[in-house]
């Protein structure tokens, strides 16, 4: 046997006993050692610091969707509902015409220049939006009136000639919260407005 032989021989048995010895890092590690491992990567491992760009988009998200949340909200119980109007004519103290029932107590009255004033007003102030549209009521036709006032505090005012009212039946006053919602009470489709009507005699 030659030296590298011998040589040979050696280097496979001590192969053959490291083979069969288990390696050292492949024991699980015990509780004394875990906690070791733990505290030494704590100490090394900062706590993370927000930038302050990232505070101010969180505040602010949090503020936008509380926004959002109050605009739905406020959509799905929209604005207070309009209080009961009156409708009165501040024209001349005599009735003209027959003195036949009128719509709602009112009936349209002019002055000594022919010239009438119709006013529909609430015992308190309305808050906004207010929207008030008339109407001359001619057979099955709805004719919109041009001359309407609505002032800051939610009253309407409605005036003309009385020649113009020639033909109608009736002075239909409107007042809603919407454009559509006033159009649609003309028409009686919606309760969403207040209609107020004033004979024509």
């Amino acid at each position: 046997m030659t030296d590298d032989d011998e040589l040979l021989k050696r280097l496979g048995a001590l192969a053959k006993a490291q083979a069969e010895e288990p390696p050292r890092g492949a024991a699980p590690l015990d509780d004394l050692a875990r906690a070791r491992i733990v505290a030494h990567v704590a100490e090394r491992v900062a706590p993370a610091r927000s930038s302050p760009l990232r505070r101010i988009g969180s505040v602010a998200g949090g503020l936008a969707l509380a926004a959002a949340l109050l605009v739905v909200v406020t959509r799905l119980s929209g604005p207070a509902p309009l209080p009961e109007y009156a409708l009165r004519s501040t024209g001349a103290a005599t009735i003209r015409g027959p003195a036949a029932a009128p719509v709602n107590g009112c009936i349209v009255q002019s002055n000594d220049r022919g010239e009438f004033e119709l006013v529909a007003s609430t015992e308190r102030p309305v808050a906004p939006p207010v929207v008030a549209r008339a109407f001359l009521v001619k057979g099955d036709d709805l004719v919109p009136w041009p001359d309407v006032e609505t002032s800051p505090h939610g009253s309407v005012r409605v005036t003309g000639a009385q020649s113009a009212l020639a033909g109608a039946s009736e002075l239909r006053v409107v007042v809603a919260r919407s454009e559509s919602d006033a159009l649609a009470g003309a028409r009686g489709e919606t309760k969403l407005a207040r209609v107020l009507r004033c004979a024509i005699e």
